[in-house]
């Protein structure tokens, strides 16, 4: 049976007549990738401080070091890793999204208001905890909301929000002074506030609360009045009754199981290198790079045609990647953009005066890593994760993410003065080509697939057997209930050992 045949068993609740159904989903998945927003514009946020700016160095009394602490200091968010993951568990994704935006909206007004450098770094650091619950909670909620045939488009929408974000910055930074472009990303953020109280919690955490009822209800409100929220909460439940993680010690102790832990160091590696790589920097240090290649326009509206850039073509890749495939999408892009790299280092070294070369190649760069590894990178992550440890292996992928980012914040700066930014680039494009011989030798491809079907990526054919005879078993004791709606809202319990995977259906 082919993967499409699969998929349309496997989807109950999704026919072209769920006109409403979808609306619904990618409104919700609007509302809960806009609060990235608040990440994405903490990302461009230093282009506010570039060395042109002489008013905000003399206001805030900082120097180069200063700004190097400052790009680099939110990453440091990665000390949360078990907080975040345990406020998963116990609040809900959704819940945790509400809970977090608030103090960040507050963080944007006293750093807009209270001009010492103190609170630029307090601030900097609180906003980098929030993105870092903003970036482990976003992707999976979009996948776990979302119908699979949807699913690839819709989580997208976290690379979207984030790329307007950050273009959204870039115009601040150029056209208002940095205490107006600080204090408009509160008012940008508080909208998206008020959607979020009408978005329903993930129909995966209700089941695994054992809440069935809350769970169709949500299901209901997502796939709207055609949809057929009981074989999807039926189809979810037994997926989780496999491995049956209700809390962060019981993630834990899945990850001892090879289907498990082969997944998350995977996904974990992949972002260690695109991020030592400096995916990040591109965004974070633009007019910097701008100024130092002396290319003949403004950097700051080169920055502005970086953000324009990514943006579109993240936009594009909505129309790609479910065509072409992650794997072989990811692949591409990341051998282009590492090229890219090479390129831009290149015109650098052999440059003699101004040029339009490295604007060019740089803006080439956006536009690839926009159509192909900025969106990749997040469905591959929330699709081969597991659903047992899918919030821990999504808080270890920030935690990868927050690290290589530290690292390549504070040593680009230092690699410019010590080697020169031409080879600091090709240091760069060598970590893009590890990542994709790494994506070409261990991704799956999981276009078409469901969440439920790629629980079985990683594990043998020992394992699916083993657990398909263990729930036969139980279906033939009516051990797995009956209706529902009817069922005591109890969490799952199983007697299954953690190595078993859902059998196909």
């Amino acid at each position: 049976m082919g993967s499409e045949d699969r998929e349309k068993e496997n989807s109950p609740g999704e026919s072209p007549n769920e006109t409403h159904g979808l609306v619904r989903q990618v409104i919700c998945g609007l509302v809960i990738s806009g609060c990235v927003l608040s990440h994405a514009l903490a990302v461009a946020w230093p282009t506010v401080l570039a060395p042109s700016r002489n008013s905000t160095y003399e206001v805030l009394n900082i120097d180069k070091t200063d700004i190097e602490w400052i790009v680099a200091i939110p990453n440091v968010a990665f000390v949360l890793l078990p907080l975040v993951t345990a406020l998963i568990e116990v609040l809900g994704p959704r819940r945790l999204l509400l809970v977090t935006l608030p103090p960040s909206i507050i963080t944007w007004i006293l750093m807009s208001l209270v001009h010492v450098k103190a609170m630029i770094y307090v601030g900097r650091v609180l906003l980098g905890f929030s993105g870092f619950i903003f970036t482990t909670v976003i992707p999976p909620l979009l996948a776990e909301i979302t119908s699979p045939g949807l699913r690839g488009s819709v989580t997208m929408f976290f690379q979207m929000q984030l790329a307007f974000g950050i273009l959204v910055m870039y115009v601040l930074a150029k056209f208002c002074s940095w205490q107006w472009a600080t204090g408009a990303c509160a008012i940008i953020l508080t909208p998206i506030f008020m959607g979020l109280l009408f978005v329903p919690e993930s129909p995966y955490w209700l089941v695994k609360k054992g809440r069935h009822k809350e769970a169709l209800k949500a299901t209901r409100l997502l796939r709207g009045p055609d949809g057929d929220e009981k074989a999807e909460v039926e189809l979810i439940r037994k997926g989780l009754l496999a491995q049956p993680s209700t809390t962060f010690k019981d993630q834990f102790s899945q990850l001892r199981v090879s289907s498990n832990y082969k997944p998350v160091i995977l996904v974990n590696v992949i972002m260690l290198l695109l991020n030592v790589g400096g995916q990040f920097v591109m965004y974070q240090y633009t007019v910097f790079i701008f100024q130092k290649a002396q290319v003949p326009l403004d950097a700051f509206t080169c920055s502005i045609l970086i953000g324009v850039t990514r943006l579109v073509f993240t936009i594009l890749s909505t129309f790609v990647v479910d065509r072409a495939g992650r794997r072989k999408t990811f692949v591409g892009a990341l051998i282009v953009c590492a090229l890219l790299y090479s390129g831009t280092s290149l015109s650098l070294r052999f440059s003699s005066g101004p040029s339009w070369v490295p604007v060019g190649l740089i803006v080439a760069w956006s536009s690839v890593y926009g159509l192909g590894i900025s969106p990749t990178q997040i469905l591959v992550m929330v699709e081969i994760l597991p659903t047992a440890v899918r919030p821990m292996g999504c808080s270890l992928a920030s935690l990868s993410t927050n690290v290589g980012t530290f690292v390549s914040m504070l040593s680009f700066p230092k690699l410019n003065d010590l080697i020169g930014m031409d080879n600091t680039f090709h240091i760069m494009a060598g970590f893009f080509l590890t990542a994709a011989v790494v994506v070409l030798k261990f991704v799956p491809e999981s276009r078409g697939k469901t969440l439920v079907d790629m629980q079985e990526a990683f594990a043998s054919e020992k394992s699916r057997n083993k657990y398909k005879k263990i729930y036969e078993r139980k279906a033939k004791a009516g051990e797995l209930g009956g209706d529902l709606e009817s069922q005591e809202e109890e969490p799952l319990h199983t007697d299954a050992p953690p190595p078993q995977i859902l059998a196909k259906r």
